[in-house]
């Protein structure tokens, strides 16, 4: 079955000070449009969301205010994908 043109796949991604290897993942994310792509940063305090947000302005972004762990983004992310 293939569903051309349409979100297939949401990938949920947790982000802390990630930097150069948060661009390397969404460069290879966002070439394909059946995957939906959100980013929960855990409260960076370099500029990884911003050059992040600069070059793939159609991912969706979270920000905590806090590190609340891996478990806690990527439940929050998860809140935010449409089925």
């Amino acid at each position: 079955m293939s569903i051309l043109g349409s979100v297939v796949v949401t990938a949920v991604i947790v982000s802390y000070r990630s930097g150069e290897l948060l661009l390397e993942c969404l460069a290879r994310l966002c070439v394909n449009d059946q995957i939906n792509v959100i980013v929960v940063d855990n409260a960076s305090n370099d500029q990884t969301i911003e050059n992040a947000r600069s070059r793939f302005p159609d991912v969706t972004y979270l920000q905590n205010h806090s590190n609340a762990g891996f478990a806690k983004a990527v439940n929050r992310g998860a809140k935010h994908v449409s089925s």
